[in-house]
């Protein structure tokens, strides 16, 4: 983690945003519309296939491969590895610390670290103002951060993920985002598989 936190620190020392001129339309809503028809989304970012059980069921995840299925609001129990997690769909985190996109549910059976990125989109904005926006969360503790320093993304390490995001694991922050009049930018957010976190900061 020591390395993503250099890296993230280098990033936002240098351009932390993209300044982008709008060129196309995103669906926002597709991560609510997804949360809705009860759909969760497990995931197994490692090297190995794992095995587990969810709600007495067993299920088998190939290497690097995520499934989704249909998890009703309500208390789940997961067994992995002898571990047995118990958590609820529909009461974890409604909100990072402003609405955007749909409610995400991700099940992280192997208690991997995912990353929820804030990407912001402008227009006639300075990048000190744009990086203020977004940058709402606390900074992971150690490395280069400063006390109290604040960063756009925040790290979960939990069994079951549920945020609002407009981009789940398996898809792309788009290079560009449709700002409606009026307004001088656009936040689209996303949940990020670490390595991918990593990778998507080295192509800044």
């Amino acid at each position: 983690m020591g390395d993503l936190i250099a890296m993230v620190k280098e990033f936002l020392g240098k351009a932390l945003m993209r300044i982008l001129i709008i060129a196309v339309i995103v669906g926002a809503w597709a991560g609510w519309n997804w949360f809705n028809a009860g759909k969760t989304t497990i995931d197994n970012p490692t090297d190995q296939a794992i095995t587990f059980t969810l709600d007495g069921k067993e299920y088998t995840l190939q290497p690097n491969s995520s499934q989704n299925v249909k998890l009703a609001r309500g208390e789940h129990t997961l067994v992995y590895s002898g571990e047995t997690v118990k958590f609820e769909k529909g009461k974890g985190e409604t909100a990072t610390d402003d609405f955007l996109g749909g409610k995400y549910a991700l099940l992280n059976p192997t208690q991997s670290v995912y990353v929820y990125y804030k990407q912001i989109y402008t227009k006639n904005m300075s990048e000190s103002a744009a990086n203020s926006i977004v940058s709402t969360f606390d900074c992971p503790e150690g490395g280069e951060f400063k006390a109290g320093e604040k960063c756009p993304f925040k790290l979960y390490d939990d069994a079951f993920i549920e945020v609002n995001a407009d981009y789940g694991v398996n898809s792309s922050l788009p290079g560009t985002a449709t700002i409606r009049k009026g307004a001088t930018y656009t936040i689209k957010s996303k949940l990020f598989r670490f390595d991918d976190f990593e990778k998507y900061m080295s192509e800044e």
